[in-house]
């Protein structure tokens, strides 16, 4: 079994859906799927939970590969509200939802050994690899990060990808400690710099099992973040997987085409799916 981890509202639906299409591309094994939500929509009105009819869809389509898969949704709202809510950090460029897997530890039915993915990283081969690697010394596994790793600390973490040890981070209390700051002092990223910080010990793991940058032949997830270009002048680009012509013209990146077809059919069912945003 292995035991994976998003969060989010249910606009991040078209990114785990496509993420979790990828990962069974590759890898058979029973997946157990946990999605942390809230509804939030007193704050923001596109703030709404993960909807049970989309966390059907996704058990539907991993269940066509091993059918001891299943997807759990979990709403967090109360121990947003006890932990996160009117901190320094609630009004970052960030959604609250980038904070709570913060809060899993928490959480009882969370198992001790968890893979956490943004909803923004696609599976380009199996990811067994990666949630086999011995942390049971370490609260999680991670890739330095592809800008982080220059501008702020060489061993500075990306945190979209990350092997999670939950039953040593419970011991530790390393997320209540990020939990504290978070509330209490404003960070530029947040959620990230708070885990990379306060960790006590922290396993940095090869370039593969992150890539943010460009697709290679040994990639293993590819974490479509943002990124900087240089030339011919200086701009931000942030290109996510479903945005499909942006990832084919500006990218150039077209390994994923099975899965957008597969996607693209989810999508248009005529089950009343939002458009692609």
């Amino acid at each position: 079994m292995i035991n994976l981890l998003y969060a989010g509202n249910d606009y991040t639906y078209d990114g785990i859906l496509m993420s979790l299409l990828s990962i069974v591309k590759h890898c058979k094994k029973n997946l157990n799927v946990y999605i942390l939500t809230m509804d939030l929509s007193e704050i923001n009105k596109n703030y709404v939970c993960f909807s049970t009819k989309h966390k059907e869809i996704l058990e539907n389509e991993i269940k066509k590969v091993n059918k001891k898969s299943k997807v759990n949704l979990i709403d967090v709202k109360k121990l947003y509200v006890e932990n996160l809510l009117n901190g320094k950090n609630q009004e970052s460029k960030y959604t609250p939802y980038s904070m709570i897997r913060l809060l899993s530890d928490k959480i009882e039915k969370i198992p001790d050994k968890i893979l956490y993915l943004d909803y923004d990283v696609l599976a380009y081969d199996n990811i067994e690899n990666l949630y086999n690697i011995n942390i049971d010394d370490y609260e999680f596994a991670g890739v330095k990060d592809y800008y982080g790793k220059i501008l702020i600390n060489r061993n500075y973490i990306n945190s979209g990808v990350l092997l999670l040890n939950i039953k040593k981070i419970r011991e530790t209390g390393l997320f209540s400690k990020c939990l504290k700051v978070l509330k209490t002092k404003k960070m530029l990223l947040p959620d990230q710099s708070a885990l990379n910080f306060m960790a006590s010990k922290k396993l940095i793991i090869p370039r593969e099992f992150n890539e943010q940058n460009k697709l290679h032949n040994n990639t293993i997830l590819r974490h479509f973040s943002m990124t900087i270009k240089f030339f011919p002048k200086f701009k931000k680009q942030n290109i996510k997987p479903w945005n499909i012509d942006n990832l084919h013209n500006k990218l150039k990146t077209y390994e994923f085409d099975d899965i957008i077809e597969k996607y693209l059919k989810i999508k248009n069912k005529g089950e009343n799916y939002e458009q692609i945003k």
